[in-house]
């Protein structure tokens, strides 16, 4: 990135234990030490995030940098030859717009960037005008001016999946300002090191990764059974702790945290969610609902997106009518809401 990716948004994301946080930190790091002078903004949602994430990382991984930390509000590192990381949250319309008008940056690294609409992912991009030093000509073409680090699932995933996975621009987004890094956490050494002592860092690297074949989708016990003993995914789902808490996750919750699906959001956000068993036709619908039932409209204005208006009822079916209808066998009533436009 600091080279010049030719792309001015980098984006870095996929599944959780990927190591995104840990490449933020070193980013920023290795940006300010090479180009002396410039300011540097990690952001996130709130403040907590940024100081479990990056300043308890640092003390940890980098202690001789600590005598260069100020716990201003907020805070930042003021390192050897000018430059500065600084830690700025955005929780509030009113921090967004402090944010917006802030001190201009040569780099920003949003940190579980899925947290921000599209919209405010926008907003945090406007103080990205660095004109200082040391670049006496300009900023270098090629340089990357914004890194988003996140996960599928959250208010920003439609808007990340758009331009990333599907590749979808709008009428002023230009498809060569945008770069995608897909994240594994099977990829990340630092699970391994503990749970498989026999591998080196060189020789793991050199192991199959990526996801292995699965021509069913169906990523189940059989299946990883197929899966070589060598592979990198096997490993980590089998003999490492982190590996094994997502594999022990629901199916649909597997997709997002384990795979970094993209493809794929039911199920990420909300557990319960499965499209089949929880989207009914319009047909069906006006079958269930009774003309007693209590019946509301709502409406979301929308900051990063339309405004969506819908209409929701709700109500008892009997065991009879529950069967009837959605296939539940039950010997008592439900309560049944439906949500419609």
């Amino acid at each position: 990135t600091r080279r010049g990716t030719g792309r001015l948004y980098c984006w870095f994301g996929g599944s959780r234990g990927s190591a995104k946080s840990r490449g933020g930190r070193d980013l920023a790091l290795d940006v300010a030490f090479t180009y002396p002078g410039v300011l540097i903004y990690i952001v996130a949602r709130q403040l907590g995030n940024l100081e479990d994430n990056y300043i308890k990382k640092y003390r940890v991984e980098r202690p001789e940098l600590m005598e260069y930390y100020r716990a201003t509000s907020p805070p930042e590192f003021r390192l050897p030859g000018g430059s500065v990381i600084a830690f700025r949250y955005a929780d509030t319309p009113k921090d967004m717009l402090n944010l917006e008008r802030g001190p201009e940056a040569y780099l920003i690294i949003v940190e579980q960037a899925e947290a921000f609409t599209e919209e405010e992912l926008q907003q945090i991009t406007k103080p990205n005008r660095w004109t200082g030093p040391p670049f006496e000509d300009g900023v270098p073409q090629g340089a990357c001016k914004t890194v988003y680090l996140f996960n599928p699932g959250g208010p920003g995933t439609d808007y990340l999946a758009r331009v990333f996975h599907k590749k979808l621009y709008h009428e002023n987004e230009r498809a060569e300002d945008f770069a995608f890094i897909q994240a594994y956490g099977w990829d990340n050494w630092a699970w391994f090191i503990e749970a498989c002592p026999e591998l080196t860092e060189q020789a793991f690297y050199k192991l199959p990764g990526g996801i292995p074949e699965c021509p069913d989708e169906n990523y189940d016990n059989a299946w990883l059974d197929t899966v070589p003993d060598d592979h990198r995914f096997k490993l980590f789902v089998t003999r490492t702790k982190e590996g094994q808490k997502y594999w022990r996750l629901s199916a649909r919750s597997r997709i997002g945290d384990l795979f970094g699906s993209f493809s794929k959001f039911a199920g990420q956000y909300f557990d319960l969610w499965d499209e089949r068993l929880c989207v009914v036709s319009a047909a069906k619908a006006d079958a269930i609902i009774k003309f007693y039932w209590r019946a509301w409209m709502g409406g979301d204005l929308g900051f990063g997106h339309h405004t969506a208006i819908f209409w929701a009822a709700y109500g008892k079916l009997s065991p009879s009518e529950a069967w009837e209808h959605l296939q539940i066998d039950t010997e008592w009533p439900v309560d049944v809401l439906v949500i419609y436009r």
